[in-house]
């Protein structure tokens, strides 16, 4: 009997952080199970604006800009986690404040409606457009918590939220021996959908432990009649993206803005 194909993406929230090289290294030579052969498997990485130098005036010359930089030119998707100056500062509370810009920048003039979230979402379109060369498409939001005044803001500003189907919990502060658990039974739960959308995060944990995550999540479809198929490129990283399924619209947010 021949396996079923599973379409496995994975992704990174929260970077780029300086953890990002060694997730870099554990994604560069991976044997790809379907056929064997060694090489890239290409992800999606959802990066914080904050992290990339968008509060300075010359934000390509920062540290954080060349890693994200680094990141693009790996071959992997990069797309919108948070556009405001706060680190992992949550949607909810963003698009509750209104409309700010910085000193220098030359930002669209707010008008009726338009909130902190909107001017945030401006910002990071422009740098991602310099980091990439395209038009931001898709953002996904700190714990997937958005609302429909969030959901507003994004299509105000031509984006579209995406999701996860799985998890990792590898932000929750549990063991590396936990996060493998969770991945195999989530894994085996979901096996039946054609696409498995993966959530990690830039952190020092997953660095080390991404190769026996990656691991446990090809095992755990083998043991339940599937091959992990992993993209090409970034196109079928896109792809991949949009068809996730989960909804996190209406999370608890615990987390506040800091003055």
């Amino acid at each position: 009997m021949v396996d079923r194909k599973v379409t496995v993406i994975l992704s990174f929230d929260d970077g780029p952080r300086g953890t990002y090289s060694k997730v870099l290294g554990k994604l560069r030579d991976r044997i790809h199970p379907i056929d064997g052969e060694i090489r890239l498997i290409p992800a999606a990485f959802f990066l914080q604006n904050c992290l990339l130098g968008n509060s300075t005036p010359n934000f390509e010359t920062t540290g954080g800009f060349r890693r994200g930089t680094a990141i693009v030119n790996a071959g992997h998707y990069v797309a919108i986690h948070t556009g405001g100056r706060g680190d992992h500062v949550c949607h909810r509370v963003r698009v509750s404040k209104p409309f700010e810009s910085l000193r220098h920048e030359v930002v669209v003039p707010p008008s009726a409606g338009l909130t902190a979230l909107d001017s945030d979402m401006q910002r990071a379109k422009r740098t991602f457009q310099v980091l990439t060369g395209a038009k931001p498409k898709y953002v996904r939001a700190v714990h997937g918590h958005t609302n429909e005044a969030v959901i507003a803001a994004y299509t105000r500003q031509s984006l579209e939220n995406v999701h996860w189907t799985i998890d990792s919990k590898d932000s929750h502060g549990i063991p590396a021996a936990d996060v493998i658990k969770s991945l195999k039974e989530d894994t085996k739960k979901y096996s039946n959908l054609e696409t498995l959308v993966y959530l990690f995060h830039d952190n020092g944990v997953t660095a080390r432990k991404l190769g026996e995550y990656i691991d446990a999540i090809q095992n755990t479809l083998k043991e339940n009649g599937c091959v992990a198929i992993y993209p090409k490129n970034t196109t079928e990283v896109e792809l991949g993206l949009i068809t996730a399924v989960g909804k996190g619209e209406f999370g608890t947010c615990k987390h506040v803005e800091k003055p």
